[in-house]
């Protein structure tokens, strides 16, 4: 059982024990940890303030890290939130300065519609689409246009029905329905 924490690092339960990984101890990148992301080919990273750290497991079992580090620009603390996968492995990576790609190690800040916005989730659906959570800019449907680029191709506000333009965390049903979450409530886009 993997466990991100706030201000304390990471807790990983084994073999009856929990053992704590922290920046200063062990080489995380922060401290503060948001969010577990597996990739395709069973990589883990984690990811929370300033950036994300990849989580490596040797053969025997010990754990190392190799952080990805992001200087906060705007913010205080430069949170991820959230991450996926694009077709060609490339991690996307979304929070509170916007979308960012990892490429040759270096994040790499992408804008949508034009502009920075607060990324608080990302789902990607089966057939393709990337689906965006946002802070003021409603629900983003995006696509890959290759693994540096993704495209806005819809975006839902509140003339579209919703309950409101923040929105904190999104879910796909079995039936690929979006389920989003916000402090009014929850929206249903079937």
């Amino acid at each position: 059982l993997w466990a991100g924490t706030g201000y304390q690092g990471l807790s990983v339960y084994r073999d009856g024990k929990v053992s704590i990984f922290t920046k200063e101890k062990d080489g995380l990148h922060d401290n503060t940890i948001q969010y577990i992301f597996k990739t395709k080919a069973g990589k883990l990273f984690v990811l929370g303030d300033q950036g994300m750290s990849e989580v490596m497991i040797s053969g025997d079992e010990k754990i190392s890290f190799k952080p990805y580090y992001y200087e906060p620009k705007i913010s205080q603390h430069a949170q991820f939130y959230t991450a996926i996968e694009a077709p060609g492995s490339t991690i996307w990576a979304g929070g509170q300065e916007g979308l960012f790609f990892l490429q040759n190690n270096s994040w790499h800040h992408f804008n949508l519609l034009g502009k920075t916005m607060q990324v608080n989730d990302m789902k990607q659906l089966k057939d393709g689409t990337v689906w965006i959570a946002t802070s003021g800019e409603g629900i983003l449907i995006c696509r890959f246009q290759d693994d540096s680029t993704i495209k806005v191709v819809k975006q839902y506000k509140e003339s579209d029905g919703l309950n409101t333009s923040l929105f904190l965390n999104l879910l796909v049903d079995q039936q690929q329905n979006i389920w989003a979450a916000s402090a009014r409530g929850l929206s249903f886009i079937g």
